[in-house]
């Protein structure tokens, strides 16, 4: 959207936009966590976000949410041009 934000509370209308997660798995959780709190609902994990006991605790915690994962890297799908 060409927005440029410091901290994802910085937007309005949290639950109309999508978190991309580009942490290690171990911070992931947390993320989606304390976007959660903020009012998303949206969430791509991109590669090497991920693992299983993190989709499953998501899945489990979080009926309400979208979830995307298991996926092409976002970054490198836009670098190559595949998702113009």
């Amino acid at each position: 959207e060409g927005l440029k934000v410091q901290q994802l509370s910085e937007l309005a209308e949290p639950a109309s936009w999508g978190v991309s997660i580009v942490t290690p798995p171990k911070v992931s959780l947390q993320v989606v966590r304390d976007a959660y709190e903020l009012g998303f609902r949206k969430f791509w994990l991109q590669p090497g976000a991920e693992s299983k006991d993190i989709i499953d605790e998501i899945t489990n915690s979080f009926s309400d949410i979208d979830l995307i994962y298991g996926g092409p890297c976002i970054l490198v799908s836009l670098d190559r041009g595949e998702h113009k």
